[in-house]
């Protein structure tokens, strides 16, 4: 399992030129990164590709099971949102933020989409450091 750097990613400001984004260096160790870059399949083409559309190699998954996992739902409540907890789904609330999370975990790990979201409000609301 890849052990990502989740202290760096909170401790790391929204950039907001042009546009909200972030970059966190060494957010994935470089060696897992290596492996990683050497687990994607080749792409022959242009354009986006579905998330099930591509497969990936077991060092690039292990990436996205780290991603995925129980750590995410530690870090949005480290971001200072609230877990409630209903059936299945875990609903994330924060007070300044409209937007609700709704997790629901596909075996252990939120499904891409979810983490897509999360990150989105991240940018959105530019939490980081100091909501920690």
């Amino acid at each position: 399992m890849i052990d990502l750097n989740y202290t760096a990613l909170a401790e790391t400001p929204v950039g907001t030129d042009p546009f909200p984004h972030l970059v966190v260096p060494g957010f994935v160790p470089p060696d897992d990164l290596r492996a990683v870059l050497a687990a994607l399949p080749p792409l022959n083409r242009r354009g986006s590709f579905p998330p099930d559309s591509v497969r990936l190699g077991a060092v690039a998954q292990d990436l996205v099971t780290a991603m995925e996992g129980p750590v995410l739902r530690s870090l949005l409540e480290a971001l200072g949102f609230h877990e409630r907890i209903r059936g299945s789904h875990h609903i994330f609330t924060r007070s300044d933020v409209i937007e609700i999370i709704n997790l629901q975990p596909k075996g252990a790990k939120a499904k891409s989409y979810q983490v897509r979201q999360v990150r989105q409000l991240i940018l959105k609301y530019n939490l980081g450091e100091e909501d920690v």
